[in-house]
Formats: C-alpha cells, sequence, structure tokens
C-alpha cells in the first residue's frame, strides 16, 4: 500500500490527527553546545505553508537571540520567555512561539508538537 497519498494530507489515524508540516530555520553558524546565543543576522525561521509557498522570516535586530543550544534542548529565536523554534534533546517534540528575534507566527499547527522527522544539513564554504 503506497502511504504517501495518505500521508501528503491531514489524516486521523487512531483518534489522533496527524498534520505533516515542514518548518525549520537557517543558521549562518555552525551549530555547537553553549548555554548562550550565538548567530548572525543572515540566520532566518521559514516555513512551507500547504499550498507549497515558503515563508521566511529574517532577523528583526531586535535581539541577538539566534539560536542556542545546550545539553537539553536546541532553541531558535527568542524573547519574552518565548522561543521561535525550540527542541528537546530527543527531538521527539517541540513547541514553536511568535518571537521577537524574527517576528515570526508560530511556525507550527499547534504551539506543541511531535516530530516525525529532524533534518540537519551541513555546507561547507
Amino acid at each position: 500500500m503506497d502511504l504517501m497519498p495518505v500521508l501528503s494530507q491531514k489524516s486521523k489515524l487512531m483518534s489522533d490527527e496527524i498534520v505533516l508540516q515542514v518548518f525549520g530555520a537557517m543558521l549562518s553558524c555552525t551549530i555547537a553546545v553553549s548555554n548562550q546565543f550565538s548567530g548572525t543576522g543572515e540566520s532566518y525561521l521559514f516555513s512551507v505553508e500547504d499550498n507549497g509557498e515558503l515563508k521566511v522570516y529574517v532577523w528583526t535586530g531586535i535581539n541577538n537571540h539566534i539560536f542556542k543550544g545546550d545539553v537539553d534542548s536546541f532553541s531558535v529565536g527568542g524573547g519574552e520567555g518565548h522561543y521561535g523554534l525550540w527542541l528537546h534533546e530527543s527531538l521527539l517534540h517541540g513547541s514553536s512561539y511568535e518571537c521577537l528575534t524574527f517576528n515570526n507566527p508560530c511556525l507550527s499547527t499547534n504551539t506543541d508538537f511531535g516530530c516525525t522527522g529532524v533534518e540537519v544539513w551541513g555546507f561547507k564554504t
């Protein structure tokens, strides 16, 4: 059975709604464990709308909370106690809120979400 046509749409499975969404961040610096934010204003958050449209949320300059990765979690953007994108150390769940750094909306349908997959790409310059 080909699951791709089913998984490319909203589906019901055991009374839980599965919503496949694509969102994330492009970071301008190497990711490293730190308890402080790092990165530059060349970083951004993004989401892909249901119609395939790419939405990009660029650095506002309001703060320098670009990204931070510690032993418990990884976060991108911040301000007023909210992260634009936050992932738990297990990479199985996360959250997204509006944040001052990128002036983004919540990137997911719900502020808290489960991860069905996480991709990390590195670029050599």
